[in-house]
């Protein structure tokens, strides 16, 4: 399926033991749908940026995403041509600044809040 959505959730996967983060699930308001049938609210399983496959979603920003059925639910990672609709930056330019630190520090901690949670602190810098 592929389809317009806005990100309005954001959850962390922890390992069974709960020690690390395996994974996020990503929840859509969904906008637009292009190809399949999407209900108007969708959640997703992704890997963890940096570490896995996983697209790199931000808090509250657009994106068109394509998601497939999976043993474990709907899932999408950074191998499918997902796309943000506004500003966000490109997965290879998130990972150039988190890897790097190459802005400043309220910017860094703008973006690593956004990635990991969907809240009032992840709403402004």
């Amino acid at each position: 399926m592929v389809f317009e959505g806005k990100v309005i959730g954001i959850e962390n996967v922890l390992s069974e033991d709960s020690q690390s983060i395996v994974g996020r699930r990503i929840t859509f308001k969904v906008e637009n749908t292009v190809t399949g049938v999407v209900p108007t609210e969708i959640t997703l399983n992704t890997g963890v940026f940096g570490d896995s496959p996983g697209y790199p979603f931000l808090c509250e920003s657009r994106y068109v995403v394509y998601a497939v059925h999976t043993e474990d639910g709907m899932a999408t990672s950074l191998c499918f041509p997902n796309k943000a609709l506004e500003n966000a930056p490109t997965p290879e330019q998130l990972e150039l600044m988190l890897s790097q630190r190459n802005m400043s520090v309220g910017n860094f901690d703008f973006y690593l809040q956004k990635m990991s949670s969907c809240g009032e602190s992840a709403n402004s810098p």
